[in-house]
């Protein structure tokens, strides 16, 4: 009886230490880019305000989930890229293809990739979801800056098809899961 006791205020202990926490954010700022050679070369760029309290050091982060409600058409399937921006232009008033980046089109960083989302015409409109959790993370502990994120069509449906995408930007969140380890 002693040892199912202790082995229940143990529990108890242990998981009132532990807390899970969950919150979605909607973008800070969003700001729609276009190559003006080639229109369906459409980039979202989308900055995120993270909670001070994402970055204690008992705060572990388990997941990072950006959603967003995409369509491919004129072509069977599209894939989606989601990457780290390397320039700040959150302060930035218009915000264009050119001008403010060292490379036009945005810069970002392929290293830190979300993972990359496919979109097929047949489905229509669909809420898809990239895992960001190592990007957010690298804000967090201080690799990289939080600049936002950047969503791309991938290069190789731009050189090889005709494919075309459309996001909706008011639909995009960023979800992250974290334990409180106290």
């Amino acid at each position: 009886m002693k040892k199912v006791l202790l082995t229940a205020i143990i529990f108890t202990l242990m998981s009132s230490a532990l807390s899970a926490e969950s919150v979605t954010l909607e973008p800070t700022r969003a700001a729609v880019i276009t190559r003006p050679e080639d229109t369906r070369d459409m980039r979202i760029l989308v900055y995120f305000v993270l909670p001070e309290n994402l970055s204690r050091k008992n705060m572990e982060i388990e997941y990072a989930m950006m959603s967003f409600e995409a369509q491919v058409t004129d072509a069977y399937m599209g894939q989606i890229e989601v990457y780290p921006v390397t320039t700040s232009w959150k302060d930035e008033g218009a915000v264009s293809w050119a001008g403010l980046w060292e490379k036009d089109g945005g810069d970002y960083s392929m290293e830190r990739a979300g993972t990359s989302v496919t979109a097929k015409s047949e489905e229509g409109e669909k809420k898809l979801r990239s895992n960001v959790t190592n990007i957010v993370k690298s804000w967090l502990h201080g690799l990289v800056d939080n600049n936002g994120l950047i969503i791309v069509l991938s290069d190789a449906d731009l050189e090889i098809s005709t494919v075309k995408y459309q996001l909706d930007r008011e639909s995009i969140t960023l979800k992250i899961q974290c334990t409180d380890n106290l």
